[in-house]
């Protein structure tokens, strides 16, 4: 996937075909009737199980009356499970019965700059990790594995981030305790040598595990940072850009 073919989906209705950006949303999958303003996916993995999430952000926001009159009228294959609803927003989750594809409809009442009124999201079982091609663009140390990768462009949410004009990010995981390692590696001018530069370069000599970056229009953080999981180390080197 890339941003553009991304925003290309921006402004057209949910009754157009966007499988060819976004492979989950195929015909059948029913959607609430409305006009895209945002696009995007993420994945993840975790313990050798990868999750596939795709989005659209929708100008219109459903009410809860919407959500329901939408949920009844769901296909047979598919099951309406629930609406909860919070302070700010009304969920509605349907599941297809065939292969256990999720659809979740969030409805937010008082959007933040950014955010959508609505947003459509599918969630399914990947088999492999998708790789889009602007990886080879950040500097990482070689070993690590992506562990979750994801990008977005408009009114849509990444990891309960606003897209706006273009959000990319992905998370390399490393076995073991490569913390200092990795600081090391940043340190030696890759991150120069790949176009980036350091907002306070005194921030990574110290030892930081947190710092800004810039490039041309795009600007965010870099984060490393180690965990623990049944008596097994784990670092891992998140990158955060978004286009301003």
């Amino acid at each position: 996937m890339e941003l553009d073919k991304l925003a290309a989906l921006i402004g057209q209705p949910t009754t157009a075909d966007v499988s060819g950006t976004l492979p989950l949303f195929t015909a059948d999958v029913p959607l609430p009737a409305g006009t895209i303003s945002g696009a995007g996916f993420s994945m993840d993995s975790w313990q050798d199980v990868v999750t596939n999430e795709q989005m659209l952000g929708l100008e219109d926001r459903l009410s809860r009356g919407d959500l329901e009159k939408f949920g009844g009228g769901v296909p047979e294959d598919w099951k309406f499970n629930s609406i909860s609803t919070t302070d700010t927003t009304a969920t509605l989750v349907a599941t297809r019965t065939a292969d256990g594809l999720r659809l979740a409809v969030a409805a937010y009442s008082k959007p933040d700059n950014g955010e959508p009124a609505t947003e459509v999201s599918l969630e399914a079982k990947a088999d492999a990790m998708v790789e889009p091609a602007w990886l080879a663009t950040l500097p990482a140390l070689e070993g690590g594995t992506v562990a979750a990768v994801g990008e977005g462009v408009g009114e849509v949410l990444i990891d309960y981030f606003p897209a706006g004009k273009g959000l990319v990010t992905v998370r390399w995981r490393y076995e073991g305790d490569r913390l200092r390692e990795i600081q090391d590696y940043l340190m030696s001018g890759a991150l120069e040598v790949a176009g980036f530069e350091l907002v306070d370069p005194e921030a990574i000599r110290i030892g930081a595990s947190a710092f800004d970056v810039q490039a041309g229009e795009w600007s965010g953080q870099v984060v490393v940072g180690t965990t623990e999981f049944e008596g097994q180390t784990l670092t891992d080197l998140l990158w955060f850009l978004q286009r301003e």
